[in-house]
Order: C-alpha cells, then sequence, then structure tokens
C-alpha cells in the first residue's frame, strides 16, 4: 500500500531585512515584500496573519541592528508567531513619539506566541496595555520592555485573561495612570515571572510594578521587584484579588504614597518565601506590607528596614489575616482587630 501524502501544512520563516516601517506589497502571496523588495516587521505580520499557514517564525537578518520605528500600531497577532530577535542590545521596536497613540503588541486571544530578544519601547496606549496586550499564550524571554505608558492599566503589559511568561526581561520606567505600572494582571489571567527578572522604576495609582485583580501571579528564580512607585496603594505589588506567590528574590526600595510600600494586600492570598523585604516606604502606614483583607503569609523572609511616615513598617487591619513563619523581622508590626 503506498504511504499517504504529508499534507501538513509547514511552518513559515520570514526574515526581516530592514528598520523601515513598510507595508506588505500583496498580503497573502507568501513573500511579505514591500514595494522596494525588502521584508519589514510590520510586512511580516501582515503576511503572516494573511496566509494560510498557522505557524510562523519572524526572524531578523544578522546586519540588521537599531530602531524599529512604527508610524503606527502593528497588525494583530492572530497566529502562533515565535518572533526572535537578536538581542534586547541590538534591536529595538518603538513607537515614533510623532504618531499616535498606540501599543506595540497584541496577542490576540487563544494564540501562542514568543518574542524573543526586543527591546520593546514608546508605547502610548489611550485603554490598557501600553506596550502589550496578551489575550493568548505569550512567552517574553530576553526582552527590554522600557518606557511606555497607559491611561488606564497596564503600563507595560495588560495580561487580558490569558497566560503569559516573562522570563529573563528587564520592565523598567513604565507607566499607568490607573493600576500596574509594569504589569497588570486580570480577567482570570496566569502571570509567571521568571528567571531572573527585574521590574525596576514603575510607577502606577495602584501597584507601582504589579496589580493583581484575579488569576494568579507567580514570582521565582530570584527574580526583583525593586525602586516601583503608587501615589495610592502597593508600591511594589497591589493584590485586589487572586492568589500571588514569590519565591527568593527582592521586593525592595518601592514607595507608597499612601500604604503599603512594598506590598498591598487589600484581597485574595498573598505568599512570600524566602523573599528580601527591606528598605520599603510608605507615607502612612506598612512600609514593608499592608494587608486590609485576604492574607499574607511570610515565610523564611527577612523583612526589615522598612518605614512609613505615620506609621509602622509592618501592618495588619481586620479581616485581613497575616501569619509569619521563620522570618528575620526587624520592624515593627502593628494589628489591628
Amino acid at each position: 500500500m503506498e504511504s499517504l501524502e504529508d499534507r501538513t501544512v509547514p511552518a513559515v520563516i520570514f526574515t526581516v531585512n530592514t528598520l523601515q516601517d513598510t507595508v506588505d506589497n500583496n498580503p497573502g502571496d507568501g513573500e511579505a515584500k514591500d514595494a522596494n523588495g525588502d521584508t519589514s516587521l510590520r510586512a511580516a505580520l501582515m503576511e503572516g496573519n494573511a496566509g494560510g499557514e498557522n505557524t510562523i517564525t519572524v526572524k531578523f537578518a544578522q546586519f540588521l541592528t537599531g530602531t524599529i520605528s512604527l508610524g503606527s500600531v502593528l497588525p494583530r497577532l492572530t497566529k502562533n508567531y515565535t518572533v526572535m530577535g537578536p538581542g534586547s542590545a541590538n534591536l529595538t521596536v518603538s513607537r515614533d513619539p510623532m504618531a499616535a497613540r498606540f501599543r506595540i503588541f497584541d496577542i490576540f486571544q487563544g494564540e501562542t506566541c514568543s518574542i524573543q530578544g526586543l527591546t520593546i519601547s514608546g508605547g502610548d496606549e489611550t485603554g490598557s496595555g501600553g506596550a502589550i496586550e496578551n489575550g493568548g499564550n505569550l512567552t517574553l524571554i530576553g526582552c527590554k520592555i522600557l518606557y511606555n505608558r497607559a491611561d488606564i492599566h497596564g503600563g507595560a503589559v495588560w495580561n487580558a485573561g490569558g497566560n503569559l511568561t516573562v522570563a529573563d526581561c528587564w520592565v523598567y520606567d513604565n507607566q499607568a495612570d490607573g493600576s500596574g505600572g509594569a504589569f497588570w494582571n486580570s480577567l482570570s489571567g496566569t502571570l509567571n515571572i521568571v528567571s531572573g527578572c527585574k521590574i525596576s522604576s514603575n510607577g502606577a495609582g495602584y501597584g507601582g510594578g504589579i496589580f493583581i485583580t484575579s488569576g494568579t501571579c507567580t514570582v521565582r528564580d530570584a527574580s526583583e521587584i525593586t525602586g516601583n512607585y503608587a501615589s495610592a496603594t502597593g508600591g511594589g505589588v497591589c493584590v485586589y484579588g487572586g492568589t500571588f506567590t514569590m519565591t527568593g528574590g527582592k521586593l525592595e526600595d518601592n514607595f507608597s504614597d499612601v500604604d503599603g510600600g512594598g506590598i498591598y494586600n487589600e484581597s485574595g492570598t498573598s505568599s512570600l518565601t524566602g523573599v528580601s523585604i527591606q528598605r520599603n516606604t510608605a507615607s502612612t502606614n506598612g512600609g514593608g506590607f499592608y494587608v486590609s483583607g485576604g492574607s499574607i503569609t511570610f515565610d523564611s523572609c527577612t523583612i526589615s528596614g522598612n518605614t512609613a511616615t505615620t506609621g509602622p513598617g509592618g501592618f495588619r487591619k481586620a479581616p485581613g489575616t497575616y501569619v509569619a513563619i521563620n522570618c528575620t523581622i526587624t520592624d515593627e508590626i502593628v494589628q489591628i482587630p
């Protein structure tokens, strides 16, 4: 008997060879060429979305370094994409500061994508997700996400019910007017921050680094949440629902203009194990932590050198619950029934 013909649709690879933000001259022809015969990032995504293949790899020519300055929002990623940058020090994808306001990447619900080795900057979104909105399954590896902002939530990334893994990334100086200067996790999304990520110098009203309203957020592998700012509560992390877990790493030097310089727990469950919680500050109460609802557990943590202008370094207010196991604590902890 003759073997059946293999009709598996092959993966497609496009190689970007220009920094210009040009469009695909003929979407659907399989070429991803602009009018000059070059392949831009925009053309590659346009062709990937238009073609019949569901798995697309976007690479960059070896000589290509510098900045891709976008004049308008990139096409939404509606297929399974792997975008393989040459390293965040070598290539930046940025919104042209003279262009209208938009985010950089948008991952469609249900798609599985990976973005590697890029700097993503300059996103400026009127809604949420200054640099990235993720409704699918997204992995960010070895990226820098810098200088993005959103009018509402998620200055860098809005994880909108998706599955998001962030590995070996630096998320720096992103801003949101509402919640989550770096990350806003909502709609029961799953956020994993791993492999030594650094989340630093981000700012928002609530949750200067991370804001969790539902779902789960896990931080591990010596990742750091440092130097973030909230004009209200939760300089480093603000938990308003769901589950936050941090294992190892640092929660240090964050600031809140009200309560909870390091972490603020309004509801939901927080668990920190082996974390250094030091030198966080708040203008009112709970320089290191403030729990007003839900529960927070510290296991084998160091809680030291946290300060609050008008209150203690650590603060629990009923009905919130607070447990510390095998911790080194030098801060004053106040509990109000």
